[in-house]
């Protein structure tokens, strides 16, 4: 008896998503959730461009800015020559 449910259960499934899949509604769902997935993988693809081109002149301003901090002791508190 439970394994009659259950394939009964299984074919209700397949044809649901096969109604689904063949039904213009359903292609139109699959259409736009492929489009949301392009446009995600688009957004990754740009940050990880974005950010790995600017970790250089990030650093760079960092490191000035760890310079000028170390150097303000020494100058009585002053960072006028850190430009």
């Amino acid at each position: 008896m439970e394994l009659e449910q259950c394939l009964s259960t299984l074919r209700e499934s397949w044809r649901r998503a096969r109604d689904f899949v063949t039904e213009d509604g359903g292609l139109a769902t699959i259409e736009w959730a492929a489009l949301g997935g392009a446009a995600l993988i688009g957004a990754v693809a740009i940050g990880y461009v974005f950010l790995n081109s600017t970790r250089t002149p990030a650093n760079a301003v960092g490191n000035h800015m760890q310079q000028c901090e170390s150097s303000a002791p020494l100058n009585s508190g002053a960072t006028t020559s850190c430009q």
